[in-house]
């Protein structure tokens, strides 16, 4: 795949479009982006990109302060429902929160790990020390323990802690059942 950054766009100006890549070095247009708008190779990148774009960049705690700055300004988010499961669907996620037993908090609402749930795993990770060398969680290990149905390869638990996936019920159950046992760190 073609990289596309400015140098790409200067070869294609030079190529396709000479009247406008002179006009580029003779300052009528000031940027590589505005010659490229002129030339009608892409369009101007919108606040929703940039948005986009930054929400992806994020940190979980970034996102998080985000999502605490709507809600102060009184935006109401609706995530996602998933489909109505078959009676026959052994993955349905619940729509309801997760009440868990001992723990003082709810793990999951609507598939998604609570931000209780995710820093109690967080701190569960550093104090077993089950972090890599750059710092990301050994979620192999986590998913060991979590019982031989889950696959140590399995990254949807990275995934949810990060606050990108929701999670099957089962995994959920797990990770309850898992914040219980290690209640005592």
């Amino acid at each position: 795949m073609t990289k596309r950054d400015n140098e790409y766009i200067a070869r294609r100006l030079q190529k396709d479009h000479p009247q406008i890549w002179h006009d580029f070095q003779t300052g009528k247009y000031k940027t590589v982006a505005e010659a490229r708008r002129a030339a009608g190779l892409g369009g101007q990148r919108t606040r929703v990109h940039e948005l986009k774009n930054a929400w992806l960049k994020a940190t979980p705690e970034q996102r998080d302060e985000f999502l605490a700055f709507l809600d102060v300004e009184g935006v109401k988010l609706q995530l996602p429902t998933a489909p109505a499961a078959s009676p026959a669907s052994t993955t349905a996620v619940s729509h309801a929160p997760l009440a868990t037993v001992g723990l003082g908090f709810t793990v999951a609402q609507n598939g998604y790990l609570t931000p209780e749930a995710k820093d109690r795993l967080n701190q569960i990770i550093d104090q077993r020390r089950l972090r890599g060398r750059y710092g990301a969680p050994k979620l192999g290990i986590i998913m060991r323990e979590f019982g031989p149905q889950f696959s140590p390869n399995d990254a949807s638990l990275g995934s949810a802690i990060s606050g990108r996936i929701r999670l099957r019920e089962d995994m959920i159950k797990a990770v309850e059942q898992w914040l219980v046992k290690h209640a005592s760190l």
